[in-house]
């Protein structure tokens, strides 16, 4: 489960919450990534683990398209992320490049910048 975005264990909780409703607080809890079951005896256990398996088992297709929406979306904000990192990286590269271009010409920019501040 991919877990770079803040609302991937949340969504994880919304769509096992969906699936496992009918058993929600009768033998089991879904915690953000966990699913809690609980059972007074080790037989319950054992049963109530068979139903939770066999219910993810019949929606296994469900879950893994909303995994893969999931990962997906994680993609795209991995990408967006990326893009800004270039965009941050081209204007340091063009601050700098003026501060060259500021520091070498210095003299000729604050005569220039004086000229203009006594025309105004």
């Amino acid at each position: 489960m991919p877990f770079g975005l803040k609302n991937a264990p949340a969504t994880f909780q919304r769509l096992m919450n969906d699936i496992l409703r009918e058993h929600i607080n009768k033998i089991c809890v879904v915690y953000l990534d966990d699913i809690l079951l609980f059972s007074t005896s080790l037989e319950e256990h054992i049963h109530s683990l068979g139903k939770n398996f066999s219910i993810l088992q019949e929606d296994r297709q469900d879950i893994i398209r909303h995994l893969e929406i999931i990962e997906g979306n994680t993609h795209n904000a991995i990408g967006n992320i990326n893009k800004q990192i270039l965009i941050n990286e081209h204007f340091n590269d063009s601050i700098n490049l003026m501060k060259t271009i500021i520091a070498k010409d210095r003299i000729k920019i604050l005569k220039e910048l004086n000229r203009i501040q006594k025309a105004n």
